[in-house]
């Protein structure tokens, strides 16, 4: 998977993953130990996503988020003593953030894009709100609202 290869490229042989069925309306996700290695499982690739993000998490004390700004190094990977799944309630998972996108996104890097993306897969989230030219319509909406042009 891609996104252990940026996030730990100096371990990322030791993942296997797989995409399960369904067996509820509800996403899935997990980890365990298998054949020496850490196998990764959920009902989609952002699923599986969220297991490394939990596996980070539970087993290596690492939690990365979207806001998170130094980008940890991760350099082992001790198998887990025990299996843990979850079920994943709500079907869209939504992140947008004024303050980050006005901030300094603007000036991101393709590589900073792509780690932003991949926290968000990390945390679950498979529908991310881009509000570029968010402005544009407040804009327009009042001036439909005959709120004054000097004013707006």
């Amino acid at each position: 998977m891609k996104l252990i290869e940026r996030l730990a490229p100096a371990v990322k042989d030791n993942f296997t993953y797989e995409i399960t069925e369904k067996t509820t309306a509800q996403d899935f996700y997990g980890y365990k130990a298998k054949d020496g290695k850490i196998h990764l499982f959920g009902t989609d690739k952002v699923c599986i996503a969220k297991a490394f993000g939990k596996y980070l998490e539970n087993c290596l004390g690492i939690k990365i988020t979207p806001c998170t700004a130094a980008r940890p190094a991760i350099t082992k990977t001790p198998l887990p003593t025990e299996e843990f799944s979850a079920y994943i309630p709500q079907k869209l998972r939504v992140f947008g953030d004024y303050t980050l996108y006005s901030n300094d996104a603007w000036r991101w890097s393709f590589e900073d894009w792509e780690y932003f993306l991949d926290t968000l897969a990390i945390n679950g989230i498979n529908m991310a709100v881009n509000l570029v030219g968010n402005e544009g319509v407040y804009f327009y909406t009042l001036i439909k609202m005959d709120f004054p042009q000097e004013l707006a």
